[in-house]
């Protein structure tokens, strides 16, 4: 016999951070009874305030007596002050397991007024402003409700989550992915289809993605000058496109094209362009 568990992992309340939820198989007595439970999970938004939400993925692999899968519910970007609710609604072959409510209060903030949840980060780093700008928007939320880890290598998985996140866009219909190696349960599953789906990124070929392997400069230049492009985003010239870098020679020839229209938008400057700082 298996039994499914929902719990809350995190309920901070701000404008743009997501509530977690993790869904465990055990043997004891638990939230729901999920007796003869097979086949994958099913997670669904309703209630008038759906579509302020997305979801981080709408399926849950099969249960077992020790299986675990999690699912993060996110109020959209750029909402109005208020509260929101929505319903969520889990449900198997057998039909509901559990149907609960998520509310998030939005405040109105004054310019200038984000807080710093990161132990991690202090106001003399030179990323300051930035860190706190990306995560009062979601599209970092920290490796913990209490650290960033800032010095932590990205992975391309990483990667095309912050540009959905950034895009606002709605992952919910995202389903399956042709990258075998990209797992949908993991929380870059829904964000690496939509980018493929969308010409942001094409992978390695062989049908192979590498969500955990850690982007390069290059990989990062490339996915953000298709993103550019796709959207047509409309972006001033900052800087010279001709002017090269003294490591030029070390630019693979596929993203130097990218590199440089980076450079030229003031997007990506190389490893002197700010007080010495990489970024």
């Amino acid at each position: 016999m298996a039994f499914m568990l929902i719990t809350m992992l995190s309920a901070t309340v701000w404008s743009a951070e997501g509530k977690t939820y993790r869904v465990t198989g055990i043997g004891t007595s638990a939230f729901n009874n999920c007796s003869g439970l097979t086949g994958d999970l099913t997670v669904e938004l309703g209630g008038v305030n759906k579509d302020n939400f997305m979801l981080s993925t709408r399926s849950i692999r099969s249960l077992d007596v020790s299986g675990k899968d999690s699912f993060t519910v996110v109020p959209k970007a750029g909402l109005g002050a208020g509260t929101y609710t929505v319903r969520v609604t889990v449900k198997g072959d057998k039909g509901i397991l559990v149907s609960f409510e998520v509310s998030f209060s939005v405040s109105k903030k004054s310019e200038g007024s984000i807080s710093n949840p990161f132990t991690d980060i202090k106001k003399s780093d030179w990323f300051y402003n930035t860190v706190l700008q990306v995560y009062d928007r979601g599209i970092f939320i920290g490796s913990s409700s209490t650290n960033f880890n800032p010095n932590s290598p990205m992975t391309r998985g990483m990667f095309v989550t912050a540009l959905a996140r950034m895009d606002g866009i709605d992952l919910s219909s995202f389903t399956s992915c042709k990258f075998k190696d990209v797992d949908m349960s993991k929380y870059y599953g829904p964000a690496t289809a939509w980018a493929y789906k969308n010409g942001i990124v094409g992978g390695y070929g062989n049908s192979l993605f590498g969500p955990e392997d850690s982007i390069t400069r290059e990989q990062m230049a490339v996915i953000l000058a298709n993103y550019i492009r796709i959207k047509h985003i409309k972006i001033s010239i900052v800087s010279p496109k001709t002017a090269k870098y003294a490591d030029d020679s070390q630019i693979s020839l596929w993203a130097k094209d990218s590199i440089y229209t980076m450079k030229a938008y003031g997007l990506m400057i190389g490893r002197s362009g700010y007080k010495g700082y990489s970024y």
